[in-house]
């Protein structure tokens, strides 16, 4: 009886850290991909959440683009917003965003 009760606790634990966390590659890296498609005012929180700092921004073809910066993970990207949606976010060498 106690052994479920410890295997039932740790599981609840394991179910709560999941929706604590951000989502990460293999290799340590943030992965990105679910927030293709979130509104542009979602977006900016989410990925201070995640760890990354806004390094700047500018108006592109009608495009709002955003460069983001993570030191833990060393990941520089590249936000496209278009109509208040965010539409691609790509990796980009890390010296962009210095």
């Amino acid at each position: 009886m106690i052994r479920n009760l410890v295997l039932a606790a740790a599981g609840a634990l394991m179910l709560s850290a999941c929706g604590s966390s951000p989502p990460s590659h293999g290799s340590g890296q943030v992965n990105l991909n679910d927030l293709v498609g979130v509104r542009g005012s979602s977006f900016d929180g989410e990925m201070q959440r995640r760890g990354f700092i806004n390094k700047g921004g500018f108006q592109r073809d009608g495009r709002a683009m955003g460069l983001w910066y993570n030191s833990a993970s060393r990941q520089c990207v590249e936000s496209t917003t278009v109509e208040g949606r965010v539409q691609a976010i790509d990796e980009v060498s890390p010296r962009t965003c210095r």
